[in-house]
């Protein structure tokens, strides 16, 4: 069986999309069927790294003539998914077709109607497509498929979401199918993305990963991720590390004794993480002292950067959008993190519910108040399957399905998608540009004027100025 992954692009835009993270969720796909499966074939293709046009991709597809596709969907890119999936079924008419990702795990029954569609998966993937792969060879049921959508006399059937609870069973990812010198980051010219864990506890109302990976935080064995670690450095020569779990720090137990692996197996690597601005904030199981100790071991292991979701500095929204942080702990986590040499950066998410022209200048004004050496601005998505959709639907604030025709999504208090991105831009010429913060930067350029922050310097300036000129 040829089986072929793919992660799409806007393809009317294609050349403008920013590359992004090594597509994960696909090369973990790739390496649990070689692990389980005799006789099969694999290809990756990533649109967005490779800036594939349409016609590119059709014409790779072909050449390939793979009889299983899978597609990964985010919202963003439907309609340019569904047009490949059409001219899939135009080139290769036996090809099976089926959707996973975040889009199709919040509206599996949505999509599964579409003609050129022949499966959906919703939840996590890896024992699915397995499962999926034996059901079209005839080994399997189509009942063992965890998650499957599917057609059936013209009904719709659908099989149980199942969590994969030991992810210690998963292979690493099969990162020599993508060209990985299309993944960089300003620190280094050579990077790749690792999970330690899956599911988040919290209820942010816009945010759309627990539709794939659930609420029930899943740990890797420590052992397990420094394995990876090595593997990724013996291999790939890869020593440069993001760790794209949406909560890295769910256990400071957990990352301390990581931290103190990865220092006693002496890996001299860099590596980055995202996560809440509780993790540092003391409480009864976690004192003040423990937690500078935590951070201390983070740099020692090589953490460059954490970069928060802070998403509001008004408190109101932040209560009303269900992000329980307030902004006097914020202030002195970031401020106890730059202490230890441990860069920060944080994102601000403007259009949340309740929001008004005030409550973005308090976003703005609370961000000058934090010493962050990076500060984004974006929209709020109003993503399918969140809480937020469905009040901004139901306050009839959006056009549901609107990823179909293409609708402006409107926003509380009559802002516009085009609104906020024109706020957004003005902002990011003002911060980006301002003397102060130029000034930071060369200073920190001074101060260590290595390959890595040269590198950094300009990626940053260089992404600024296509930003602030598209």
């Amino acid at each position: 069986m040829k089986v072929l992954l793919i992660s799409p692009t806007d393809f009317n835009n294609y050349r403008k999309v920013q590359p992004g993270r090594i597509p994960l969720n696909l090369l973990y796909i790739a390496s649990y069927l070689r692990q389980h499966q005799a006789n099969i074939e694999l290809k990756v293709i990533d649109c967005i790294a490779e800036k594939l046009s349409l016609e590119k991709t059709n014409h790779i597809i072909k050449k390939y003539s793979p009889d299983l596709v899978g597609i990964t969907l985010v919202t963003e890119f439907y309609n340019s998914a569904i047009n490949l999936t059409k001219n899939i079924k135009q080139i290769i008419p036996n090809c099976k077709i089926v959707f996973g990702g975040l889009h199709a795990s919040a509206l599996p029954k949505e999509i599964i109607k579409n003609d050129f569609i022949d499966f959906v998966l919703a939840g996590e993937a890896e024992i699915a497509f397995h499962n999926l792969c034996g059901y079209l060879n005839g080994k399997l049921k189509i009942t063992s498929v965890p998650g499957l959508y599917y057609k059936k006399k013209g009904k719709i059937k659908s099989n149980k979401i199942k969590f994969i609870k030991d992810l210690d069973s998963l292979p690493f990812p099969a990162r020599e199918l993508v060209n990985q010198k299309l993944y960089f980051t300003k620190y280094s010219k050579k990077t790749t993305s690792i999970m330690v864990s899956r599911g988040c506890p919290y209820s942010c109302i816009y945010c759309a990963h627990k539709l794939a990976f659930g609420q029930k935080i899943r740990r890797r064995s420590i052992k397990n991720v420094i394995e990876e670690i090595k593997h990724c450095i013996a291999k790939y020569d890869i020593h440069s590390f993001e760790f794209i779990d949406s909560l890295f720090i769910s256990s400071n137990k957990y990352t301390k004794k990581l931290c103190e692996q990865i220092i006693k197996d002496n890996l001299k690597i860099t590596w980055r993480c995202q996560t809440r601005i509780d993790s540092f904030i003391p409480n009864k199981n976690n004192m003040k002292k423990d937690i500078i100790q935590l951070i201390k071991l983070m740099k020692r292991s090589g953490c460059q950067r954490i970069y928060f979701g802070i998403d509001s500095g008004n408190e109101e929204i932040l209560r009303i959008n269900k992000k329980s942080q307030k902004l006097n702990e914020i202030k002195e986590v970031i401020d106890l993190i730059n202490k230890q040499g441990i860069k920060t950066q944080a994102t601000f998410v403007l259009g949340l519910l309740g929001e008004n022209k005030k409550t973005i200048q308090d976003t703005f004004d609370f961000a000058n108040t934090l010493n962050l050496d990076d500060i984004y601005y974006t929209r709020a998505y109003a993503y399918p399957g969140t809480e937020f959709y469905d009040k901004l639907a139901d306050a009839k604030k959006i056009k549901k399905k609107y990823w179909i025709k293409g609708q402006d999504i409107i926003y509380y208090d009559n802002f516009t998608s085009k609104d906020l991105d024109k706020i957004i831009k003005s902002r990011l010429l003002k911060s980006k540009l301002s003397p102060v913060y130029l000034a930071r930067q060369l200073i920190l350029l001074i101060k260590n004027p290595s390959k890595d922050n040269i590198r950094s310097f300009l990626y940053r300036t260089k992404k600024v100025i296509k930003k602030i000129i598209s």
